[in-house]
């Protein structure tokens, strides 16, 4: 990372490519204990996988893109 934005990837067999930016495609637990640093999680997210029974979180991924 620098100046907090993603600027390249380590891939498992120890190359690093650039990249423009990231999408984090897996359930937020395992983001945030394979990927990212727990830093990033924001404060309501962190009550939710603290609480688990009461917060139950689900792992899904959605996007959309527009062109014109």
């Amino acid at each position: 990372m620098e100046n907090g934005k993603v600027i390249r990837l380590s891939l498992s067999d120890g190359r690093q490519i650039p990249v423009d930016s990231c999408i984090v495609c897996c359930d937020i637990p395992y983001a945030f204990t394979h990927l990212l640093d727990n830093s990033y999680l924001d404060p309501t997210i962190r009550e939710y996988l603290e609480y688990p029974v009461t917060y139950p979180v689900y792992g899904m991924f959605q996007a959309a893109w527009g062109g014109g």
